[in-house]
């Protein structure tokens, strides 16, 4: 087994990274509900504070947050409540998302769980040393009351998280043609999961060339030494060229 093979065996083994898809809010659980079942390698947490949305949510995790705040009735659209609501569970959601490496954080903006706990939540995982990347879905245009709160959340999302992929509910619609509702957010669904995988795997490609061509030179000077390789490091030029269409 000549120096590339080898590094090529060792990289594998070393870049397999934790891939979390995290569900926000009643519109980002109902969304990994449809899409995490075919995502492989991929754990799916689902975090609201409507106990009767989780219910129905199948995911490999699942937390309630503001039991005391809501009732478990959810936050009524109240984004201050929601921020609450993760705030005081930042020990639960730590517990969540231990051991992630890449963080995926999904959610509808214009509501008051997704819209309060979503920047908290990528806070938190931000500072657990995850990369985190926020896909938002923001309100149709004839949501006018919503629109609004959707603006600023995204706003405070971009504030503690740098990679954030804004998904337009408009020109999905419109992508969608004349098909029903019920279709126009499959679109949006097949759309989040493409972003997922592609970044995943862009991610773990580069990561896995970066440790090979490391370990190659070390294997061929047979002088093996500890070297960290970041994966944020290699995220910005990946979220910079455009998705395959």
């Amino acid at each position: 087994m000549n120096s590339e093979q080898i590094a090529a065996k060792i990289a594998r083994g070393l870049t397999d990274p934790q891939i979390t898809v995290v569900g926000c809010g009643g519109a980002g659980c109902n969304i990994i509900n449809s899409i995490c079942t075919g995502l492989e390698n991929v754990t799916s947490v689902a975090i609201n504070t409507d106990d009767t949305n989780l219910d129905g949510i199948e995911a490999d995790k699942k937390l309630l947050i503001g039991k005391d705040i809501t009732d478990c009735k959810g936050a009524d659209g109240n984004v201050s409540i929601g921020k609450q609501c993760a705030v005081e569970a930042q020990e639960s959601i730590q517990n969540v998302l231990n051991g992630s490496d890449i963080i995926f954080v999904v959610a509808g903006m214009g509501g008051g769980t997704g819209s309060g706990a979503t920047p908290v939540i990528a806070d938190i995982a931000q500072k657990m040393g995850s990369v985190v990347v926020g896909i938002v879905v923001s309100p149709f245009s004839f949501e006018k009351n919503r629109q609004k709160v959707a603006a600023d959340s995204i706003s405070s999302l971009k504030s503690v998280v740098s990679n954030v992929v804004v998904i337009d509910n408009d020109r999905l619609l419109h992508m969608a043609g004349n098909s029903s509702m019920e279709e126009s957010f499959n679109v949006i669904n097949r759309f989040v999961a493409k972003i997922v995988t592609v970044i995943s795997d862009k991610i773990t490609t580069e990561i896995r060339d970066q440790v090979a061509t490391e370990v190659k030179n070390e294997v061929r000077i047979l002088e093996p030494q500890t070297s960290e390789v970041s994966i944020c490091g290699v995220l910005p030029s990946i979220l910079s060229n455009p998705l395959p269409q």
